[in-house]
């Protein structure tokens, strides 16, 4: 039997149950016993009553105080019976209501799945809420947990975050990129082979505790692996040699600075333009190119380099002009 069916059979059932006593006890017991009709007046009777063709009543006092009591303790059990059913079946509909809303519509793709329920996820998370794109996290997270992550705006999908069927079930199938932001390297390693096992596209990104690692998340299939606190590090001891440049690299991090940074494909219209074409072009800076057949990016390209289209621009503008690039 199904877990979530139990408490309707057993309320049914009760229900049922007391119909049936209740059934015997007015319609056998409650004549025979205390008004002294006879075996074949009462079943006589019964018969009669369960056509419809009349309805039993008590013709002595105490016929009339038994059928009372029994009246009043069916009502007291018929409130209980359905204040059980009731509860059933709100608790049922809340479920299915907290499993859609933690749950990730079919429909979704180009998402980003952040493993991991940390201080680093839910930064991520958000930043990927900001940039436009949905966010799904998964981890063994409690009801209430999830409840927190919906209410942001985010899906939530709870399980192992390496076991492959909780990966399908957040559509990493179908994911623009995996994150795995968890504690543990090891648990971010498993995230990463299980993510590119089941899909071999999709780009992966792991935080790393410790930098010499970053030959096993390669190996894992991740494709950048990271260490938050070695970035942090220098970014902390730049800030009293380079202030300038550290601002700098900070305020493209910031989406209301309105500066942005973002690697964009060329399209068919740009096919053969030069890096100074464009950035005339656009008011951007074109700061780095990945042609579509090179194995290697090219940083600070010359500005007659030409580009051609399905190559990769990593460029640097404000905010509205990137987003007028991406729509190209």
């Amino acid at each position: 039997m199904r877990e979530g069916m139990r408490p309707y059979v057993t309320a049914i059932g009760f229900f049922a149950g007391f119909i049936i006593l209740s059934y015997v006890v007015i319609l056998f017991a409650e004549p025979q016993l205390i008004e002294g009709q006879s075996v074949p007046e009462v079943l006589f009777r019964i018969i009669v009553s369960a056509t419809g063709e009349s309805v039993l009543s008590p013709t002595t006092p105490a016929g009339f105080a038994a059928t009372l009591l029994v009246i009043a303790f069916g009502i007291m059990v018929v409130m209980f019976v359905l204040e059980q059913l009731g509860s059933a079946v709100l608790e049922s509909r809340l479920k299915e209501l907290m499993s859609a809303r933690t749950g990730v519509p079919p429909t979704i793709e180009r998402h980003v799945v952040v493993c991991g329920d940390t201080a680093l996820a839910s930064m991520v998370m958000h930043e990927v809420k900001a940039m436009g794109h949905d966010a799904v996290l998964v981890d063994e997270v409690e009801d209430d947990r999830a409840r927190e992550v919906v209410d942001e705006g985010f899906h939530v999908v709870s399980g192992n975050p390496s076991d492959e069927d909780v990966l399908l079930a957040a559509r990493v199938d179908t994911a623009h990129a995996v994150v795995a932001a968890s504690d543990d390297d090891g648990a971010n390693s498993f995230i990463c082979l299980s993510a590119r096992d089941l899909n071999e596209k999709v780009r992966i990104c792991a935080a790393m505790s410790n930098e010499t690692r970053h030959g096993r998340f390669k190996r894992a299939g991740a494709d950048l692996a990271i260490s938050p606190e070695s970035i942090t590090g220098r970014l902390l001891a730049q800030c009293g040699t380079h202030p300038l440049s550290t601002s700098f690299t900070l305020e493209l991090l910031d989406p209301e600075v309105g500066l942005d940074i973002d690697d964009i494909q060329v399209p068919s219209k740009w096919d053969g333009h030069t890096v100074r074409a464009i950035m005339e072009r656009t008011g951007c800076l074109l700061v780095a190119h990945f042609p579509k057949d090179a194995e290697e990016i090219t940083r600070n390209p010359p500005s007659d380099t030409t580009v051609n289209e399905g190559d990769i621009m990593v460029i640097i503008g404000r905010s509205e002009d990137l987003a007028t690039l991406r729509s190209m």
